[in-house]
């Protein structure tokens, strides 16, 4: 093993500090019972809840009321880890209850500023002919650099937009027509993400708007997915082993120390196949009615058929989750079908190369219909037009497949893991055979089976003195296929 140990389950320089309307700290450390901090790719804002053991009345005399910032100082111990120093903005305290005598336990409800301060803010603004996602970057930082409160706080913690990472943010292919009336900034920041589309027609645009410890982000899950120098190195991977796992020969004792031993694993899911109907993972439809053109027509994903279109987190080996003999390969109809307006410059959606030849199609504005017609240059909808439905298939797709297999991972705090990252899961394979039992999980896969680590949550109990990281875990294909699988186990069963 090696000897640059960490002590598991432990937090270092642990510090939360409240900060009232008069600019005044008050260091609460000693009274919190357990804190825990929330962050995932779905969820726009990062959160905090801690109950706290309070025998002094701080909510009455500090006083507690709604206007108090948390700043939360910790890290995990060793020199490898950064110090992580988050501000959170107190909005609500739960019930009290008496634990003893003149003592009393409440929980504290804290979310990012930006989170309650755009529910103060209103964008009456017209983004016409503007890029979509700098358009997001335009409403952002507006709501963040009119943050100055009777605190003057919002502005040393605010975050700074970026995509993927700590990169900045890249700009979409299309521009909008898009005109805010009266929306909040997260109305018009989730509508704009829709309406966006990657600049690479590999990428199939389905953007998310999130925080973790970095700051905020506005990316692609095909960006979240793709391999990242910085965390697939091999002396930077995070890699995670089940405790009660012998470590294979060809992963040598030395990558694995104490903080990377999984505590406490749970299978949330591995195939759902109602679900995966439901959601349009196997076929989904795609129907567009153009008002202005008289346009009609509909597109249809077949998973069997386009599973190649689809980003997957281990890109070259991937394979489908269900067998090339399977019933569902061709089925007639869906349950899923999206109907919606949109801008048609002909009545094929369906050209004989659907993904790759939708950016060489036909212009909107040079449609023959509009163009002998409308007054373009006057018309925004027709200028800008929203061209969403053109990658909506795949998108649909991706977002469903991304849901098929999910581990929650229980390890030791670990500061430096963040919603957005990719991990290595070391999952043993079950088997009764000694030719499979020293295989990694068949489904997951060997070294190069990576996780999207979707939501992250810290947990720290003061007590027993416990620092606990809970991840959720997404993959999005089998690392081997059904066929494969067979060959590999066909000693195991009997035809």
């Amino acid at each position: 093993m090696s000897t640059d140990l960490t002590i598991p389950n432990k937090i270092d320089q642990f510090k939360v500090v409240l900060v009232n309307f008069e600019k005044q700290f008050i260091d609460i450390t000693a009274l919190i019972d357990s804190i825990e901090i929330h962050e995932g790719i779905f969820s726009p804002f990062a959160s905090v809840d801690f109950v706290i053991t309070d025998a002094l009345g701080i909510t009455e005399r500090f006083p507690i009321i709604g206007d108090e910032h948390i700043i939360i100082t910790y890290k995990t111990p060793g020199e490898k880890f950064k110090l992580r120093t988050r501000a959170f903005k107190l909005y609500k305290t739960g019930e009290r209850v008496e634990a003893a005598q003149r003592q009393f336990n409440y929980v504290c409800f804290g979310i990012d500023e930006f989170g309650i301060l755009q529910e103060t803010k209103s964008v009456d603004k017209a983004f016409i002919g503007q890029n979509v996602i700098k358009a997001i970057d335009k409403i952002y930082y507006n709501v963040v650099t009119s943050g100055n409160d009777v605190q003057g706080t919002f502005q040393e913690f605010s975050q700074s937009l970026y995509g993927r990472d700590k990169k900045p943010i890249v700009e979409s292919k299309n521009e909008t027509s898009y005109v805010a009336t009266g929306n909040t900034p997260m109305e018009a920041i989730l509508h704009l993400k829709q309406e966006a589309l990657h600049k690479d027609t590999r990428n199939n645009s389905d953007y998310v708007f999130f925080q973790n410890v970095d700051g905020y982000h506005i990316t692609t899950l095909g960006e979240l997915k793709e391999e990242r120098d910085e965390q697939d190195s091999e002396e930077n991977k995070k890699e995670f082993l089940f405790g009660d796992q012998t470590i294979p020969e060809n992963n040598p004792d030395e990558r694995f120390t104490a903080q990377n031993i999984i505590l406490n694993a749970r299978v949330k899911k591995t195939i759902d196949t109602i679900q995966n109907l439901d959601t349009g993972m196997f076929r989904n439809r795609v129907a567009v009615v153009d008002p202005l053109t008289k346009r009609y027509d509909h597109r249809t994903f077949l998973y069997f058929n386009e599973f190649g279109f689809l980003q997957k987190l281990n890109e070259g080996s991937g394979k489908r989750i269900h067998a090339k003999n399977s019933q569902f390969r061709f089925m007639e109809s869906s349950t899923h079908t999206r109907y919606m307006v949109g801008e048609l410059t002909t009545n094929r959606l369906n050209p004989s190369s659907p993904y790759k030849k939708f950016d060489g199609n036909l212009n909107y504005k040079d449609s023959p219909y509009i163009s002998e017609v409308a007054n373009i240059d006057k018309d925004p909808k027709i200028k800008y037009p929203n061209e969403r439905h053109k990658r909506l298939n795949l998108r649909i797709a991706e977002r469903a497949s991304l849901d098929v297999m999910i581990l929650e991972l229980l390890i030791p705090g670990n500061s430096d893991i963040k919603a957005g990252d990719i991990i290595y899961v070391f999952a043993p394979q079950a088997s009764p055979s000694a030719a499979t039992s020293n295989l990694f999980n068949l489904f997951y896969g060997n070294v190069k089976s990576r996780f999207l680590v979707t939501a992250v949550d810290h947990k720290y109990e003061r007590q027993t003195a416990n620092f606990v990281t809970k991840l959720d875990c997404m993959k999005d294909a089998f690392e081997i296929s059904p066929e494969a699988i067979r060959k590999i186990v066909k000693s195991e069963f009997t035809e």
